[in-house]
Order: structure tokens, then sequence, then C-alpha cells
């Protein structure tokens, strides 16, 4: 059972790790299902919209998530103690 789940494990890592040409293939299928025909004009700003769209996306989560903060201790030349935070 368990060498099962190791086995499975990249299968869930691996769309995480997206190359660039990857999405953007993705974004040119998706704008073609929609019915942009591939090598257009309105393909190339459909695909852009997208990849334009995620980035933001990325950028929301990324100001969202809990940042962790780091202190260091230190004693000044007259021995009193100074806890740093960044």
């Amino acid at each position: 059972m368990l060498t099962r789940w190791l086995l499975c494990l990249p299968l869930l890592v691996l769309p995480a790790c997206q190359t660039l040409d990857e999405e953007l293939d993705q974004y040119r299928y998706t704008c073609a299902k929609i019915g942009h025909r591939m090598g257009t004009p309105d393909n190339t700003k459909c695909v852009e919209g997208l990849y334009r769209d995620a980035q933001n996306q990325e950028a929301i989560r990324d100001a969202a998530a809990p940042r962790r903060q780091t202190c260091r201790e230190e004693k000044d030349k007259k021995g009193r103690k100074i806890t740093t935070c960044y």
C-alpha cells in the first residue's frame, strides 16, 4: 500500500512543474477552444490575457501567504540584549 502511494506521489507534483512553453501551449489550446484560430492576432491577445491573469493571481496568492519572521538576538557593546527581527 505504501509503495503505491510513493509511486503516485510524483504524478501529483508534476502538474505544478510546468515550463513556460507548456503553460503557453495550454493557453493557446484554451483560446483555440474559445474560438480564436491559432496564429491569429486574436489568439495572441487571448494568450497574453490568460498569461497576465495567471501572473496577477500568483502575485495575489504570494501577497496573501503568511510570512515567517526571523529574529536574531545579539548583545551590544555594553552587554545589553538586542533583538532584531526581519
